[in-house]
């Protein structure tokens, strides 16, 4: 299986984020624990640490966006479409500052379907979104609608509402009920749980 991981969003800089901080868990639980090596694509903004970043990862592909002119579904969006004509079965998505407790290949995932984590308190939890290839194009056109009549497209607008954990309540209407899969059963909280730990200063 030719898999992909997606590393997206900030690596360094806001909200005391550092990829550093969490690279040995994304590098142990996410990248090396499948038996054939995954290609890494990374979609994030500029800091001073670009090349310590890229020569860790050792990316397929790389992309660097404004960060001013940004905003959380702009910047996922132009990750996926990073990611439309690679030779790849199936694809993690996930953020740099994210510590995973478990080694990713021990949850249950189903390859054939689009998997959330788990629902949350706002709708589904969104550091980690895992598809087959074929599911790639409706999560694409469902985010562009969601960032076209949901999004405010200035970052520092109080207001702005960003967030993708209502994906769920627009891709499973598409998709359909049958090729969604929650890898964990039950209701969690994305700011406390027993799966992963937001790693920031």
């Amino acid at each position: 299986m030719k898999i992909g991981i997606n590393l997206v969003g900030v690596y360094k800089g806001a909200r005391g984020r550092n990829f550093n901080n969490a690279k040995e868990s994304i590098t142990n639980n996410i990248i090396n624990c499948w038996d054939e090596k995954p290609k890494i694509y990374i979609t994030t903004y500029h800091s001073d640490e670009d090349d310590n970043l890229i020569q860790s990862y050792q990316p397929e592909k790389y992309q660097f966006l404004d960060f001013e002119n940004s905003n959380q579904r702009g910047t996922y969006l132009k990750s996926l479409e990073q990611l439309k004509n690679e030779d790849l079965d199936f694809i993690i998505s996930t953020r740099f500052d994210i510590n995973f407790f478990n080694k990713i290949t021990n949850l249950n995932i189903d390859f054939n379907k689009f998997n959330f984590l788990f629902k949350d308190q706002w709708g589904n939890c969104d550091v980690l979104f895992c598809f087959s290839m074929k599911h790639l194009t409706p999560f694409i056109k469902n985010l562009d609608f969601i960032f076209k009549t949901h999004t405010s497209k200035r970052r520092r607008n109080p207001s702005f509402n960003q967030h993708m954990h209502n994906m769920y309540d627009f891709l499973h209407k598409d998709i359909g009920e049958e090729n969604i899969n929650f890898i964990v059963d039950g209701d969690h909280n994305s700011d406390s749980n027993d799966f992963f730990e937001l790693k920031r200063n």
